[in-house]
């Protein structure tokens, strides 16, 4: 039986305005796996990481991590904090050092780690992210782009079991996304549990390796993404659009274009896999794509 690292029981959550955001939501992400979390603004997606780093406490049900149920006193808050980090997608909501080392150095010196490991730590959150040249930069100067970078050096530095990114690529330039993207593969091949919500429906179906989707305060479904995105009903019913991989390797296949046992290709590499050699235009074509 697959371990489960951190989990959602019945969860619920009002706001001191009486809103609702989570409504008996359970979840349970697996140790180790790469996990999308999907739905529309306001579903409750930033919330639910709240809870899982123990901003936020719930009013009913109950969060676990590492199979035992949160104690939110002071020492296990702080326990679980060093264990469950989180990047914000606002950067200027996470930043308050005055300097970018300054603000990568404050996790690890709080965890009381000795000076050579909070620097060891600390120069290589900067190679990890490009912000090595930054070390002396005022965090108020830095470009959105920049921030966001420093945002998870500072969270890369603490060396947490389970990173959670809300919208990890929104508003980066095509470069910065990829390296983002490279940087989440490069934490999952280390052993950590990666959890990111988007609204990128290409990134979900080509990283994840298990999708959620809220709807609501609760979850709506979840599933491999080759099983989520195929059902056309259930993305209608949440919202999303589907994956331009899909959309093409459907059109392909009525065509006859593809090869008749491809399963569903989750890359355009493995989707000019699919394609018989002897389809040099449509290869030619695709090859431009994306």
């Amino acid at each position: 039986m697959a371990e489960s690292i951190i989990e959602a029981v019945n969860v619920e959550y009002r706001y001191p305005d009486g809103t609702v955001a989570l409504s008996s939501l359970s979840m349970s992400i697996e140790k180790g796996k790469k996990i999308a979390v999907l739905g529309s603004n306001g579903a409750g997606k930033t919330t639910l990481f709240l809870h899982f780093n123990a901003v936020l406490k719930p009013s009913g049900g109950h969060i676990r991590f590492g199979g035992k149920e949160i104690n939110y006193n002071r020492k296990c808050i702080e326990e679980l904090r060093s264990n469950v980090g989180i990047v914000f997608q606002d950067p200027d909501s996470q930043l308050f050092s005055a300097s970018v080392v300054q603000e990568i150095s404050f996790g690890p010196i709080n965890m009381g780690l000795p000076r050579d490991e909070v620097l060891s730590r600390v120069s290589r959150a900067m190679i990890d992210t490009e912000t090595d040249q930054l070390g002396g930069r005022p965090t108020h100067f830095l470009s959105y782009g920049q921030k966001k970078r420093v945002s998870i050096a500072d969270i890369l530095a603490m060396d947490p079991e389970v990173i959670i990114f809300d919208e990890p690529t929104a508003c980066l330039d095509p470069r910065l996304s990829v390296h983002v993207t490279g940087l989440l593969d490069q934490l999952s091949r280390k052993g950590k549990t990666v959890i990111l919500s988007t609204h990128d429906v290409d990134l979900a179906y080509s990283w994840a390796d298990y999708i959620f989707v809220i709807n609501g305060g609760t979850v709506s479904g979840e599933g491999k993404p080759e099983d989520i995105f195929r059902d056309r009903d259930f993305l209608t019913r949440n919202s999303l659009e589907r994956p331009w991989i899909i959309d093409v390797f459907d059109e392909l296949m009525s065509k006859g274009l593809v090869l008749g046992d491809c399963p569903a290709p989750r890359s355009r590499e493995e989707l000019l896999d699919c394609i018989p050699a002897s389809e040099s235009p449509g290869r030619a074509l695709l090859k431009k794509i994306k």
